[in-house]
Order: C-alpha cells, then structure tokens, then sequence
C-alpha cells in the first residue's frame, strides 16, 4: 500500500511541476509584449520610456533583461528540484522541497495578463499560483524531518493556508485607505516570518549536531529572502532606475533559497546528492552567464545600431554564445570542483602546494601544521590531524565531528605516523581521486615527518642527557659541601688543638692525631669513591680491557668458573662507551653472582659493524615467568639505549640466562663528546 500511495504522490507531484513548466512557457512570449506595451498602468509608462531613450536603451532591451532575471530564477529553482525529485523523492521532505521548488521558480512570473491571454487556464493558473505559496510555507514549517517543531506550528500552517485563501477569494477593493488585500498581504508576511522563526526554535532546542548545519543556512536565507523583498517594495518604482532596481533585487533575493538549499546538500550532505549537484551547478551557472552573454550583446548591438538590423544582432549574439560556451564550461566545472572536492581532479597542484610550504617552515612544528592543513585544504576536509606511534597528536587543523578514518604513513619501511582523515561527511566513501591526493601527499610528506620526528628524538637526547650532567653535578656538589666538606675543615681545628696540647700533654696530643690520621684516610676513600662514580681508575689504568679482567677476577674469588672471550686489541673508544661498556659488565657479573646460582660465567666482548658487544651467559636457574626488572637491569638498558644502542636479556633453553648489548662505539662517542664537551 506504501508503495503505491508514493507512486500516486510522485506521479501528482511530477504532473503538478510539468503544469507549472507549461504554463511557464506559455506565458514567456505573453510576458515579453506585455514588458514593451506603454501606458500609465504597464510595467514600462511613458517617463520611464523616456528616461530609456535617454539612456540610448532599447525597449527590447528593457525586456529581455526583466525576462533574462525571471528565467535565472526559474532555471535555478527548477533545476535543484528536479534533481531532488529525480533521485530522492522516496523521502517525504525530499519531495515536499523538490516540488516547492520547481513550482515556486515556474509560477512567478504568471500574471493576469496570461490569464486574459489564455482564459481556459485561467484557473488552473491561479490555483498553481496558490499551491506553489502553501507548499513553500509548508516547507519552512516541516524542514528538515518532516515534523512539526514546536506542536503549534501546525497552526501556523492552517493560518497560512487560510490567508491564501482569503486573499483569493475576497474581491479587490482599491477605494478604501486600508484595503483587505494589504491587510491579508501583511498578515502573510507575518506568517511567513513566524514559520522561519520555527526554524530557528528548532535550531536552538531540538536538532541534531547535523540538522544544525543543514537548517542554518535554509532558515537564514528565507528570512533574508523576506527582508530584501520588502526593501525592494519600498524602492520608488515610478522612475526607470528605480523600478530595475527593485525588480533586480527582487529577483535576486528569490535565488537565494535554492542556493542555500544547494549548500546545504553539497557541504552537509542533505538527502545526499551532491554529486549531482556539482553538474547541476555547472550548467545553472554555465546557462546564466551565457544567457548574461547574450543579453549583453544584444543590448550593445542594439544600442548601437538602434535596432535596424535584428537579425544581424541576433546572429551576432548567438555567435558569441557558441564561442563561449565550450571554455566556459571547462573553467566552470574546475571551478565547481575545486571547491566542492579541492584538488582532487588536480592532485599535482597539492603537491605543489605542500612543497612549497614545507620549503618555507622554520620550525618541526610548522611543518607538521603545514602538512595537515595542505592536506585538509586540498580535499576541502573538515578535520586532519597527524599522530605520533604513540598515540600523541603531533598537529591537528579542524574540529572533529565524526569518526575520522586513519592512513598510515609509511617511510623506508617503518610507519612514522598516521594521518586522522575525517570525510566530508558522515557516508562518504572515498573515491579513487581522494585515495590518489591523499596517498601522493602522505608519500612527500613521510621523509619530512621522519625528519622531524629525528630532530625531535636528538632533542630529547641532548636534555635527557644535560638533564643527566646536571643532575650529576649537583650529587657532587651535595657530597662535596655536606659530607667531604666538613671533614676537611675540622681537620684544622683539630690541628690547632694538637698544637696546643702538644707541649702541656703528649699523650692527648696523640690520641688527636691518630683519631686525625685515620679520619683523613677516611676523607681520601671518599674522594676515591666519587672518583670512581665519576669514571671508574680501572679504566684509566688498564683501559676496558684490563678493567674487565679486574673485574672477573673478583667474581672469580667467589666460586665462579669463567670463560672470557675479548678482542685481541679494541678501537679507541669514547668515554661514555667505555664507562657503559664497564657498568653493563659489572652489573651483570654482580646479578649472576646474587641471583642466578650458576657456576659457569662465560663473558663475550666483540666488535660487530662498529659495535660493541658485550654477552654475558650463565648456568644458573634462569628468568622466572613473571618478573619485573629491577633497578640493576634498568640501569644496563638506560645505559645502552641512550647511546643508540640496544639491550636484551632471555632466558636460555639449556638453562640460564643470557645478556646481550649492543653499543654504537663511534656514533656514541661523537654524540656524547658534542654534547659533553665543556664550553670554551
């Protein structure tokens, strides 16, 4: 039964907008006399014709111009009708506007003077006229859902179509000082702007995020279209410029209802056909400035000539109109599509774009701007951002809305980033062109990206590790003033005691040098204890190699059986690789030595590819399934990963465990040398 209620209804709908077009067409030539008949009641009276004589204007072209602004409104309406009727009309508000549309742009300019032309259609006529008023009142009461919002709008809408009625019906009195004609226009207007203030309740109170979008700019727009038709009233009419200039405003301000309904579908995806649009668009525009071109030549020509040779005006008109048609329309569609879809059709001019913004960054943080904001103006995107691996937004241009869709960035092999893409609207799928401008631009922009996040990674190195020296530095300085000190500065107190005492009572005098003497040994381990935490003297004394054999020496007091393999001579290596390459040893020997119960310690020092390797192994019980590194094992991969390197400790499948670093013995000396080096 549905099914064939909607047949019915689009069926009536259709033939209701083919009526309206007929009698369009048919009252076009009856339009163009009745625009060029002089008298004091007709469009064009006596001072206005010679206030168009005096201008060197043609009657003619007085007319068609009046004609060229009533078919620009009508093409414009009924072209986004048809369209909403042609490919949505199964939804009820899609075909309410649809019908609206082509009706209200057909029916305006159907005077009386047709209906005296063609008395049969008389009343079909004024009731299209009628209908085409009820059903934009509708529209504005109805828009976007098809329901009543606030419930009092339907009232409303019965006072409107009551005042219809009523203003048709009701016999013209023009001998009154306030006829009931003005009384019912005013009342309409009035409810006309009741209804568009139903759309901003609406707005405000009960739409959705979506319906916000979609309504705004139909509701503004009626509202406008209200304000400049009464300015246009007001315009004195009497005079020639006066009367095209009210009538041009007039026309004008009718367009801007179909062209906000046209925003509304092609940016926020109203009934969603703008595809469709876009062509539509092209060829509206493409029609009105050929149209514009036409009326132009003609009204030069005639001007010039003073209408003594038509035909050749005519011809001169239709000449130019076929040579612009064809660049026009190509600089139309371009136009169009730029600004529906950005450089889709153009993904060279992107690249461009985006290079030429990279090139002129300062800064990492402005390239990262640059390349989001490149690509959202490129695909006319409401929201790109860029992520770190790590979840952390890098930059961001927009406000999101909906769920965006997430492209991965890509350099030498490793995925650097990942782009927050969010469509243009909620069902938009991503065609070939937008995956191609997209791919091209995150392709360009992966190196520099990659760049970026390097420079950012040495940065953070360079404050970790000045962080790190400070840090350090003020240890010393705390066991200096607090601890040695101190001790330093009561030995000569202590000094001038035993002086003092030295000739009176020997015997006390040496009790405070042997208390001095063994305090003093006490100062000088101390200093060699921050000595050593500075840079261990076995390093200094035996280089690593030698530092090493010291150190498995200890272990082996211990009961351990060693097995050491160490490169018969090592490169020259930087302070900070031999100071981690000794602390990473020394740890690991200390945790076989407490925890493991092994036996057996084989300890492997080798040079792989300017790296240092350092592999300790044992006998003993192994990891154990759950466990948390304690502060020795965070020490050795703090030590190895801040020099570029790597750390990895497993168990072994005989039994044991395993420790392996690797150290970048030239990189991570230069970098700590530059960084390290004390200034001057």
């Amino acid at each position: 039964m549905q099914r064939y209620w909607l047949i019915v209804v689009r069926s009536l709908a259709a033939l209701f907008i083919l009526t309206a077009a007929v009698f369009f067409i048919l009252n076009l030539p009856v339009l163009y006399t009745d625009l060029q008949r002089v008298c004091d009641t007709c469009a064009l009276t006596p001072p206005m014709l010679e206030q168009l004589e005096a201008a060197g204007w043609a009657v003619r072209t007085y007319s068609l111009y009046l004609i060229f602004l009533s078919l620009l409104v009508a093409i414009g309406n009924v072209i986004l009708g048809v369209l909403i009727f042609r490919h949505h009309s199964t939804d009820r508000m899609a075909l309410l506007v649809a019908v609206t549309l082509a009706s209200f742009g057909l029916s305006l300019t159907v005077t009386d003077q047709f209906k005296a032309a063609f008395p049969s259609l008389s009343f079909m006529a004024s009731l299209v006229g009628f209908a085409a008023i009820l059903l934009m009142g509708a529209t504005f009461c109805y828009f976007p859902d098809f329901r009543t919002a606030p419930r009092w709008s339907h009232f409303l809408a019965l006072a409107f179509f009551l005042v219809e009625c009523l203003s048709r019906l009701l016999p013209k009195t023009d001998h009154e000082a306030i006829s009931s004609e003005q009384l019912l226009l005013a009342l309409e207007w009035i409810l006309l702007l009741a209804m568009a203030a139903t759309q901003i309740f609406r707005y405000r109170r009960l739409s959705t995020p979506l319906q916000r979008q979609q309504i705004k700019l139909p509701a503004f727009a009626f509202l406008v279209t209200i304000l400049l038709i009464i300015i246009s009233v007001q315009i004195p009419g009497d005079g020639l410029w006066g009367n095209l200039a009210g009538q041009t405003l007039y026309m004008v301000s009718l367009l801007l209802i179909p062209i906000s309904f046209t925003i509304a579908i092609v940016r926020y995806r109203l009934w969603k056909i703008d595809p469709l649009i876009n062509r539509a668009i092209v060829y509206a525009a493409l029609t009105g400035m050929l149209m514009a071109i036409y009326t132009c030549v003609i009204f030069v020509l005639g001007t010039a000539l003073k209408e003594k040779n038509t035909t050749f005006v005519s011809l001169m008109g239709t000449i130019a109109v076929a040579v612009m048609v064809q660049p026009l329309h190509r600089k139309l569609q371009a136009l169009i599509n730029r600004l529906m879809y950005g450089d889709r059709h153009e993904p060279y001019a992107a690249l461009v774009r985006l290079g030429d913004r990279l090139e002129a960054t300062t800064s990492p943080e402005r390239v990262m701007d640059a390349i989001v904001s490149s690509v959202r103006e490129a695909l006319r995107l409401p929201y790109v951002a860029l992520v770190w691996p790590n979840g952390e937004i890098a930059a961001a241009n927009g406000t999101p809305a909906l769920t965006p869709l997430r492209v991965d960035i890509i350099y030498q092999g490793e995925r650097v980033a990942e782009l927050l893409v969010e469509p243009r609207e909620r069902e938009d799928l991503w065609s070939k062109e937008d995956r191609r401008v997209v791919t091209d631009l995150v392709r360009q922009a992966g190196a520099a990206i990659y760049a970026v996040r390097l420079t950012m990674e040495l940065q953070r190195s360079r404050q970790t590790l000045v962080t790190a020296r400070e840090d350090e530095r003020r240890r010393l300085r705390r066991d200096l003033h607090d601890g040695l000190g101190p001790e330093i500065a009561s030995f000569s107190f202590r000094v001038d005691a035993a002086r003092h005492l030295l000739r009176t009572d020997p015997d006390q005098t040496d009790r405070i040098l042997s208390d001095l003497q063994m305090d003093i040994r006490n100062a000088v381990d101390l200093i060699r204890r921050l000595v050593h935490n500075l840079r261990p003297p076995a390093l200094d004394e035996y280089g690593l190699s030698g530092a090493v054999a010291e150190l498995v020496r200890d272990h082996r007091s211990a009961g351990l059986e060693f097995v050491v393999e160490l490169p018969p001579a090592l490169p020259v290596l930087g302070a900070a690789v031999e100071v981690a390459a000794y602390r990473i040893v020394q740890e690991g020997l200390t945790n076989v030595n407490r925890h493991a119960r092994a036996s057996q310690v084989r300890l492997i020092i080798a040079l792989e590819e300017e790296r240092l390797v350092i592999e300790i192994s044992d006998n003993g019980i192994g990891l154990p399934p759950v466990s948390k590194p304690g502060v020795g094992l965070t020490s050795m991969r703090e030590r190895a990963e801040e020099l570029g390197g790597m750390f990895t400790i497993k168990s072994r499948p005989e039994g044991g465990t395993r420790i392996r670093a690797e150290l970048p013995y030239s990189d991570g000396r230069d970098r700590h040398d530059e960084i390290t080096r004390p200034a001057g």
